[in-house]
């Protein structure tokens, strides 16, 4: 919450759109229904934003053909118990794996793609205009053809908002076509359109990368990088060594863990493939058949692309071949138990702590507020482009927030960086991106979208 936004002044917005005749005394929270499982603060920034949607959409939508003061409340109703369904489903995403293997292989491939467009764009190979063009014989996407005014971005976004809603509705069973047309109004003109349009803007994904920084450890706090190689190999040990106090930690607590929860905690949690699967004979075999899939050992953290990302976006191994090689090797034995064990709670804790948390959620919503709906008015139009200067420095402050996540001994990464950020240069290009982002976490929380309609 924001130094000029209280509690009091988020109640008042809610009461007033969605609640104009409540009581005063009490609050909107107990006069609502739950829409998450989350804290009070989440909650309310929930239907802050909810509220403002509702504004808009019935403003512009719905008192077109209707008056009925109880639909406001009837389609609050219905956004509460999506909503629900919705923080179950992200609640049984693997963000371990979608964090640490799924998007940064999306992005790097993605980045690879763009690598190769521009290396052949104009030649024989690729006789095109223009990089996005290049890109789509690359990595095509139904959503973005190429072929002028043929409205199939606007088709894609409209049928996406359709089943997403369809699946939604059918499952918490409300058969309401009013419902089905305000829900898929909500996810196409307040989110679908907003998502790819105006995040697709260079400057916009560079202040995301800002964003996303700073929910992870700084790693310029730890010893100043020496430009004198000769206390290399001394920093290199240094670094490593407070790291291993982490280590040592997390690992104490987890052993702490285990023995408080019994050996079976350990059992379901280890990464050792070789643990005997034995249930209580009271079990059905739908429980069985989930403690089967939960001793299946998880892929160790070392082995997950985030770090094939790091490498590529720090350059090291054309840099610091000798370094490079000597992290693969040691990889070898990191996978190895139980060091892979600590190494995985080291990774997963600093998840939870950093980025998997409610207050990231109350976060994202309020930003998502402040963004469409400027002083809690009026749907704004897009923000104000800044000027050529003011991107320049957006980007030099992306480029110095992704400087910090590097360790010390990976040596200076900034002009590697300054690359890396090129591949974000060109709305279009990003558009694409976004789009394939967008698909894969859309199939996680929506597995029906991938199933095939016979």
């Amino acid at each position: 919450m924001t130094s000029t936004e209280t509690a009091a002044s988020l109640d008042h917005l809610v009461r007033q759109v969605l609640l104009p005749d409540s009581e005063p005394s009490k609050p909107v929270l107990e006069l609502l229904p739950v829409p998450t499982s989350c804290s009070d603060a989440v909650n309310t920034q929930w239907y802050a934003l909810a509220a403002l949607i509702c504004r808009h959409m019935v403003q512009s939508w719905y008192s077109r053909i209707s008056d009925d003061p109880g639909f406001v409340t009837e389609m609050v109703e219905v956004l509460a118990k999506i909503s629900r369904d919705v923080d179950t489903r992200l609640q049984t995403i693997d963000y371990e794996t979608a964090l640490l293997d799924g998007l940064p292989y999306l992005i790097d491939s993605h980045f690879e793609a763009v690598d190769r467009a521009k290396a052949l764009q104009g030649s024989a190979f690729l006789p095109v205009n223009s990089l996005s063009e290049g890109l789509r014989v690359f990595r095509p996407h139904r959503a973005i053809s190429g072929v002028p005014d043929d409205h199939s971005e606007l088709v894609y976004q409209k049928l996406l908002a359709q089943q997403i809603t369809t699946i939604l509705l059918k499952r918490q069973k409300i058969d309401s076509k009013v419902a089905h047309a305000f829900i898929s109004a909500i996810l196409h003109d307040v989110v679908l359109t907003t998502l790819f349009e105006r995040l697709s803007e260079p400057w916009m994904l560079y202040e995301i990368i800002i964003k996303v920084c700073d929910l992870l450890p700084d790693n310029s706090k730890t010893p100043e990088k020496n430009d004198n190689g000769g206390g290399r190999v001394v920093e290199t040990l240094g670094y490593l060594v407070s790291n291993g106090v982490t280590i040592a930690t997390e690992t104490f607590y987890a052993a702490r863990t285990y023995v408080r929860s019994g050996f079976d905690f350990y059992e379901k949690n280890s990464v050792d493939p070789t643990l005997a699967d034995q249930q209580d004979e009271g079990d059905s075999d739908k429980e069985k058949e989930n403690e089967r899939k939960t001793r299946i050992a998880p892929k160790p953290v070392t082995s997950r692309y985030f770090f094939q990302l790091l490498v590529n976006i720090s350059n090291i191994r054309a840099k610091k071949p000798l370094l490079a090689s000597t992290l693969s090797y040691l990889s070898v034995f990191l996978e190895m138990q139980p060091l892979a064990v600590s190494i995985r709670n080291v990774v997963v804790n600093s998840m939870n702590k950093h980025v998997l948390r409610e207050k990231t959620a109350e976060l994202i919503l309020r930003s998502a507020r402040t963004t469409l709906f400027p002083n809690n008015g009026p749907m704004g139009a897009p923000r104000v482009l800044p000027t050529v200067l003011e991107q320049y420095d957006i980007r030099q402050n992306a480029r110095d927030a992704l400087s910090r996540v590097f360790p010390p001994f990976v040596g200076n990464v900034t002009t590697d960086i300054d690359l890396w950020l090129d591949h974000l240069s060109n709305k279009e290009v990003n558009k694409l991106l976004l789009y394939y982002l967008c698909d894969y976490l859309l199939q996680l929380a929506f597995p029906e979208l991938s199933e095939k309609v016979e």
